[in-house]
């Protein structure tokens, strides 16, 4: 379902980070479990969002079906319900916010009017928690997205530099690559985004190249669990 989630909405791919004399493996490891976790809580508050109008969906085909008049409302519902549910599945925080506030005048109103029973309460807690999850997700991610384009400009500045002040020489010529290991197990871990299990896999081969496929997935997966965890030199190189 996750699978089904990222290809739908076409969340933003991050962008391969180059490797950089600042940015320690720990750092990085670090920044790829923040992503991971405001990836969840926006995957959270969009399944939540998506229920939501579900529901609304059916509520509007019932009153269809059994002749009730319908003054409008009810469809609008439903397509703002998933417009905004889409923009929480684009990392959208405006999105997220919007959700959250207009949940929380829904149940206002119907509070008001007297039609909202005591026993919807837990609920609609629920539904507050998720869609609250979904303001801190969005918003840390967008966040995550802005250190990582302006550590990339400050990347490409250097290597520039760098290149100006280095001679030019006969390039070599490129050793076949082997094709990126991603585990279910490692995939999981990134909250089902493959595209972010890649990038992390990406950067351990940055940093540590002329290693098996294998190596980096069991490398990425130990890293994810043990921010400590080290693997030596003399690991097995093939385990798969």
């Amino acid at each position: 379902m996750l699978e089904v989630h990222s290809s739908f909405t076409h969340l933003m791919t991050p962008p391969t980070l180059l490797d950089h004399p600042l940015i320690s493996d720990a750092q990085l490891l670090e920044h790829q479990k923040n992503v991971a976790i405001a990836r969840q809580q926006i995957l959270s508050a969009f399944y939540t969002t998506m229920v939501i109008g579900g529901l609304s969906t059916m509520v509007w085909a019932v009153q269809i079906t059994r002749g009730v008049p319908d003054s409008g409302w009810n469809i609008l519902d439903v397509i703002l319900m998933f417009g905004l549910g889409y923009g929480i599945g684009r990392n959208n925080p405006l999105c997220a916010k919007l959700m959250f506030g207009y949940f929380l005048l829904s149940k206002l109103l119907q509070i008001f009017s007297g039609r909202f029973p005591p026993t919807a309460a837990p609920i609609a807690g629920i539904i507050f928690f998720y869609l609250w999850k979904g303001i801190v997700g969005t918003s840390a991610y967008a966040r995550l997205m802005e250190t990582e384009r302006d550590l990339r400009e400050r990347q490409s500045l250097e290597l520039i530099q760098n290149r100006s002040s280095v001679p030019t020489s006969k390039p070599k010529p490129a050793a076949p690559t082997q094709p990126l290991t991603i585990s279910p197990e490692l995939l999981s871990l990134c909250g089902g985004d493959r595209a972010q299990a890649q990038w992390l896999v990406s950067q351990l081969k940055i940093k540590h190249p002329d290693r098996s496929p294998g190596w980096y997935d069991r490398q990425a997966i130990a890293q994810l669990n043990s921010k400590n965890y080290v693997e030596t030199d003399n690991d097995r190189l093939d385990n798969d």
